[in-house]
């Protein structure tokens, strides 16, 4: 069984803003800002006996805690940040500060300033009507009432989730910049192609049927994002819901990152496409290289994939560690990626091996899933570029094999799928004694 990945710690700004110096320490404590462990895990566990919790999900994050004893200190601090680049994700924010600006106040000086902080107004009077404060601020999914006195578990919790919706608008919005460049991008990747054709075609009606082609090619490319840019959305709505529950959450935020990962291979493989097909792209270059070397960059480049997808990918190199062969390393490193990639996409369960060994024929890679969700008559359409909704994986591969003067088969065995490469080339001491 897979075991879960070990949780990256995120750091978040916080700041909070209090009349009242014991308030700060009591959040310093409640958010473990400075320590490693958790004080209340441990003194849950030394109160009941046995051992204490296991870290929950919210110790994945950490925070940076700031103090500001009156409203007008926290704004400037606000404005500071911004300026420095290094702007707060939350604000807590008493009611009562005398005599100064009170919580409300504070809180519409700040959200003007800063469109993005998440914020929480603890109250313990009845200063405002919810009412009042609605029509002060606006009604707005960044904002949350605390009611004093407050559970330390109820003040990290709230921490977590509205540290995480901040920084999941920021992915939304650079994602937004970088679907915006994708465009451009794609669009003259669609006029490199065209132009490609219309420079080899020699007949009008053929050039007709390229143009077509190229028009279908580009649909299926644009359809191909769309499906993740959906996706992105409608998890962004349930980030921005405040009624969605916090697995709904989760689930969301895995649907994003899935999705922007997706966005982020089928640009990539649609640009290294373009330059294949392109009868003026890159030249081949034949250099001595390390065939265990590149294998072990493939296997980390698509480690994140497989963890996503829980699914374990195994090398078998056969005697490779000691040899070096000639040809194109970027080219090996395209053909390799790009099965490991559509094989890991297709399993349903279970692992992908990848098996490597040269000989007199050249070097010959051979990539099994034991449980494929393709079915054998669909093969065939997935080596044409984003037949089937499949992207460019199988296509690519085939254009970079065939470059290298080799090819790329695949097939379905009781259930599973066998891609197989063939790559001819000379072992670079051969080459030099020739």
């Amino acid at each position: 069984m897979n075991q879960e990945p070990a949780m990256d710690r995120t750091t978040f700004r916080i700041l909070l803003i209090d009349d009242h110096e014991a308030i700060h320490a009591d959040f310093r404590k409640i958010l473990r800002v400075g320590d490693t462990a958790s004080a209340l895990d441990a003194a849950a566990a030394d109160f009941f006996g046995g051992e204490a919790p296991k870290e929950d999900p919210a110790s994945a994050l950490s925070f940076e805690l700031d103090s500001a004893m009156q409203g007008q200190e926290g704004f400037a601090k606000i404005e500071q940040a911004l300026r420095e680049g290094r702007p707060y994700a939350l604000v807590f924010c008493d009611v009562r500060m005398p005599p100064g600006w009170d919580g409300v106040e504070t809180l519409a000086h700040v959200f003007a300033a800063d469109p993005d902080v998440q914020a929480v107004l603890c109250t313990a009077f009845s200063d405002y009507t919810y009412e009042q404060t609605i029509s002060r601020l606006g009604l707005s999914s960044r904002l949350l009432i605390l009611k004093k006195p407050f559970d330390p578990v109820e003040v990290r919790q709230l921490a977590a989730a509205q540290t995480e919706k901040w920084a999941a608008a920021r992915r939304l919005d650079k994602l937004v910049k970088d679907l915006t460049a994708a465009e451009h991008e794609a669009r003259a990747l669609a006029k490199s192609l065209e132009m490609t054709n219309l420079a080899l075609l020699t007949d009008k009606a053929t050039a007709e049927a390229q143009a077509a082609a190229q028009h279908d090619l580009l649909g299926r490319f644009v359809e191909y994002l769309g499906d993740s840019v959906a996706a992105i959305e409608r998890s962004n709505e349930v980030l921005r819901t405040d009624a969605s529950s916090e697995a709904a959450r989760a689930s969301a935020a895995r649907t994003i990152t899935w999705n922007a990962g997706r966005l982020s291979d089928g640009l990539a493989e649609a640009r290294t496409y373009g330059q294949l097909v392109q009868r003026d792209g890159p030249q081949m270059v034949s250099e001595p290289f390390s065939p265990a070397e590149v294998f072990a960059r493939v296997l980390e480049r698509i480690e994140g994939l497989a963890q996503l997808r829980e699914i374990d990918v195994v090398a078998l190199e056969d005697g490779l560690d000691q040899q070096r062969l000639l040809g194109d390393t970027h080219l090996v490193e395209v053909v390799a990626t790009s099965l490991l990639r559509f094989a890991i996409l297709q399993s349903d369960a279970g692992r992908v091996s990848l098996r490597a060994r040269s000989g007199a024929f050249g070097l010959r890679l051979e990539i099994s899933a034991p449980a494929a969700r393709i079915a054998p008559d669909e093969l065939s359409l997935a080596f044409e570029p984003f037949g089937g909704g499949e992207g460019l994986a199988l296509a690519l591969s085939r254009r970079a094999a065939q470059r290298l003067g080799g090819d790329v088969e695949a097939s379905c065995e009781d259930g599973g799928l066998v891609l197989a490469a063939r790559l001819p080339m000379m072992a670079a001491v051969e080459r030099r004694a020739a």
